[in-house]
């Protein structure tokens, strides 16, 4: 649709000026602006953006609570009048009132997030994680879709950082392990 757009207003620029009608030619003018101006905002809109995880503390036990803070900072004096967000989350962690769909990528669900961002703002997102069972849990990468202000050039970018969470195995007392004490070693 956008080359539908460009010749389309190219052609009104053309009838304008060989017709003699103002009116034409400035909306195809006009037209053609705004189709440059959106090509150029998409361009620009994912340049210094970041986006960053952290975490309390990246080494829990079974069914601890850790908080993970989410920031998106747009360093630029370009606004993004909207930014879709999706980040893969482990399946083996749980995270609250989040809005998770399942992912392509096996063992993994996708954090989607999506919001507007003026010049200069960082925003954050702040939620409660906990695993349910031990391992080393991968998070990432985060894909970012932006574009212009009217919607018709989007841009894309993949930030590839990944941030981990260690899951240790739930600590447990000897006779919750049914080993007489007489005989420890079995």
């Amino acid at each position: 649709w956008q080359d539908f757009w460009v010749v389309l207003f190219v052609i009104l620029i053309l009838v304008g000026v060989f017709a003699g009608e103002g009116a034409v030619l400035a909306f195809g003018v006009m037209g053609l602006t705004v189709v440059g101006i959106s090509l150029l905002w998409s361009r620009v809109s994912l340049e210094e953006v970041s986006y960053e995880r952290r975490f309390s503390r990246q080494r829990v036990f079974i069914d601890e609570d850790v908080t993970i803070t989410i920031t998106l900072a747009n360093r630029k004096p370009v606004p993004l009048g909207r930014i879709k967000i999706q980040d893969e989350i482990p399946n083996g962690i749980e995270i609250e009132d989040a809005d998770l769909i399942s992912s392509a990528s096996p063992n993994a669900q996708t954090l989607r997030l999506s919001t507007s961002v003026t010049w200069y703002e960082r925003i954050s997102w702040n939620y409660r994680i906990r695993g349910r069972r031990r391992g080393i849990y991968y998070f990432g990468p985060a894909r970012m879709q932006s574009g212009d202000l009217f919607g018709f050039y989007s841009s894309h970018h993949v930030e590839r950082d990944r941030d981990y969470i260690l899951v240790y195995p739930r600590v447990v007392t000897l006779p919750e392990l049914g080993l007489p004490a007489s005989r420890p070693l079995g």
